[in-house]
């Protein structure tokens, strides 16, 4: 099996994306919870109890069980995207660091003839300009070496640090919180009143576009035992060629919302083969459920211990989705699945490297990536041949892998 991601487009009406906005900033907060709760865990150095966590959330923000699952599961996997990212990060430090070590090593040495005079003597100009860089790469290596050993410490403990809603969006509220200073410093007056309205025009922005980020996309847990694959977000094929996507919403928005929010006309410009196999599979699900019963029911009659398990029924296809909102207000699903690996499908191929007066070309059959040999030192396919610079390289390539 592979894993695929198509994306599903819709148009929605005033009042369904007033609730999908909803379902986004119920579930942002979620989230931001439950990544509270297991940072708390981890540097307290308690053992992660998932199940009072989810007990807590289901409680306190009145969420299914599947909604409850899709909260923990992306809050742990923000926080696992940032330990590999840490990984990558301290390799890259490391290469870093070796490299100012060694140009460290470098002028230190140059410095260091210069001024006992061991070796020819450098002007004064490119002695100064030894001199700073030298200042330059110690100082680079010295922050290099401290943020390598915070990220170690990091590391080892399982710290993570997340800024919801992106530090680019963080730092801007600093400076506006600067600007504003600024403006109330001024003296009292036109230009003071221009200078406050206009900021506060971009704290408006501002706020709007941090409350965007942190709360634009949910996500909707899925499981092949479920209807169409997921309970939460079900989606059915319409008589003109086009889908349904029926949203199950948190108890805490039925009250304003409603409890549903069914979404028409859905388009999936990609993947509707998939989709489609994808909903094949619960019909095909329930023939081996049945096949499995009865197998059971067999080897009970037969005195043998046998026991029916609904999860041990190898069917079935879970869709995942998640819903994104656009800055221009539009939204996107994306349903990710488990689809059967594509066969591979090899063939003879034939490969050609093309010079001014030199062509050279090999034949390599379909069951083995090197060239074809008869167990002699030079391969009886690969062949070199020699052509004038007039003569089109690649045609003679084809017409020599054609001829071996």
């Amino acid at each position: 099996m592979t894993h695929r991601t198509y994306a599903a487009v819709t148009a929605v009406r005033d009042t369904q994306d007033r609730a999908l906005c909803a379902y986004g900033e119920h579930f942002g907060r979620a989230v931001r919870s439950a990544y509270a709760w297991q940072e708390r865990a981890t540097r307290r150095g308690r053992p992660l109890e998932t199940l009072a966590l989810k007990h807590a959330l289901m409680q306190r923000l009145q969420l299914t069980a599947r909604q409850t699952n899709a909260v923990i599961r992306e809050a742990a996997g923000k926080r696992s995207a940032i330990v590999e990212l840490r990984k990558e990060r301290i390799g890259e430090l490391k290469r870093r660091k070796a490299t100012r070590e060694r140009e460290v090593t470098r002028l230190s040495q140059q410095w260091s003839e210069h001024v006992e005079g061991t070796q020819r003597r450098l002007s004064p100009s490119l002695a100064l300009k030894v001199r700073r860089r030298l200042h330059w790469a110690k100082t680079a290596l010295s922050r290099l070496s401290a943020e390598l050993e915070r990220l170690q410490a990091e590391h080892k403990a399982g710290v993570t640090h997340l800024t919801f809603g992106t530090k680019k969006r963080l730092r801007q509220r600093g400076a506006l919180v600067e600007a504003r200073k600024t403006a109330e410093a001024l003296p009292p007056g036109a230009k003071r009143n221009r200078a406050l309205r206009a900021l506060a025009r971009q704290e408006q922005a501002w706020q709007d576009g941090w409350y965007s980020a942190r709360n634009n996309q949910f996500l909707v847990l899925g499981s092949k035992d479920e209807t169409a694959g997921c309970q939460g977000a079900v989606i059915t094929a319409q008589p003109n060629g086009l889908f349904s996507l029926k949203i199950r919403l948190p108890d805490a928005l039925a009250a304003e919302h409603g409890l549903y929010v069914e979404l028409t006309d859905v388009r999936v410009p990609y993947g509707r083969e998939h989709l489609e196999w994808a909903l094949r599979q619960q019909e095909v699900r329930q023939h081996a459920i049945g096949a499995a019963r009865l197998r059971v029911k067999d080897a009970q009659a037969r005195g043998e211990p046998a026991k029916y398990r609904q999860a041990n029924v190898d069917a079935g296809c879970a869709l995942t989705w998640r819903l994104v909102r656009a800055e221009n207000g539009g939204w996107t699903a994306w349903f990710s699945l488990e689809v059967p690996a594509a066969p591979l499908r090899s063939s003879r191929r034939c490969a050609a490297r093309a010079r001014p007066a030199r062509l050279a070309w090999t034949s390599t059959p379909a069951s083995s990536a090197w060239p074809r040999s008869t167990g002699s030192a030079a391969s009886s396919a690969s062949t070199t041949a020699r052509c004038p610079p007039s003569a089109c390289p690649m045609t003679s390539a084809m017409r020599g892998c054609a001829k071996s």
